[in-house]
């Protein structure tokens, strides 16, 4: 699958704008590959997991904050493509935001009323 990020207006990155530790930047790398060498198919329900929100998902990366960014499969390509939508930690077994879901589906609405002006290539070299 090709991984892709949100790019808001004034060119903030949903995930390489993020400040992580080098843990959970590695954890990040890992977790594109593995996206990256699997299909559909194999992603969902193993690598990403529903949320209660339609069409948004989420992965767990470990670190001394967890983090649980959301995501959604396309837009336009469901089947070769994930977006990475809005960034999010989990704390206390609370997640930080708490609306994250929320605010990840607006950003999908967005991305997917203009897809190449909303996301941006994710790539491992971005993540050193």
């Amino acid at each position: 699958m090709i991984t892709y990020e949100y790019v808001d207006r004034k060119g903030g990155r949903a995930m390489m704008d993020w400040p992580l530790e080098k843990r959970q930047r590695q954890g990040l790398r890992r977790k594109m590959r593995i996206l990256r060498s699997l299909d559909r198919e194999m992603v969902v329900g193993s690598v990403i997991f529903a949320t209660k929100v339609t069409g948004i998902y989420r992965t767990k990366i470990r670190g001394n904050v967890q983090l649980r960014p959301r995501l959604c499969l396309g837009p336009p390509d469901p089947e070769t493509e994930i977006t990475f939508l809005e960034r999010c930690e989990e704390r206390g077994g609370k997640e930080h935001p708490p609306d994250v879901s929320e605010r990840a589906r607006r950003k999908l609405d967005e991305v997917a009323d203009d897809p190449d002006h909303r996301r941006r290539v994710l790539d491992e070299e971005d993540l050193k």
